[in-house]
């Protein structure tokens, strides 16, 4: 211990300022740690600062995406609200039109049964009529023989009327 002051010696060097070579030595090796852990903790700071930023410019453009997804989603549900207000719309026109054709159909049913009945009819009185035309024409055959048979007789002299009923 004779290198070493004693107890009150290093009391009086305390207060006088004075600090031992060993604890200079100790307190600036410490100091020198404490710097490089600032310097390593300021370093950790300024990379989380980075990312920070960069999870900000993120967070940032994940809110403008979002914006515009709900902005494309309103869009969206707009159109598709025009677009079942025209389909709507189009349904109640085809609707109108298939009762309009179906009255229309209806219709032309009803005209056609008519025609139907109309050409049936304009058949019977067709053979009605060639039936009477037949009559008419052997009725204007006999009346035509007759009448030759009557001016043949005429011409020879011979009785009309005999012949006539005779020929037919």
């Amino acid at each position: 211990m004779a290198g070493e002051p004693s107890g009150a010696m290093v009391r009086l060097m305390r207060r006088a300022g004075y600090v031992p070579v060993a604890r200079v030595r100790e307190l600036r090796d410490k100091c020198t740690r404490m710097e490089q852990r600032s310097v390593e903790l300021q370093q950790a700071v300024d990379a989380l600062q980075q990312e920070l930023d960069a999870l900000k410019k993120l967070r940032d453009r994940a809110d403008r995406t979002q914006q515009d997804h709900a902005a494309a989603e309103q869009k969206l549900q707009a159109r598709l609200e025009r677009l079942d207000q025209r389909t709507e719309r189009e349904v109640q026109r085809l609707r109108e039109h298939d009762v309009a054709r179906a009255v229309r159909l209806e219709d032309l049913q009803q005209r056609t049964e008519w025609a139907d009945k109309s050409i049936q009819l304009g058949r019977e009185h067709l053979m009605a009529i060639e039936v009477k035309l037949d009559i008419v024409e052997g009725a204007i055959k006999v009346l035509d023989q007759r009448t030759r048979a009557a001016l043949a007789a005429a011409r020879d002299g011979r009785d009309h009327v005999r012949d006539a009923v005779r020929l037919s």
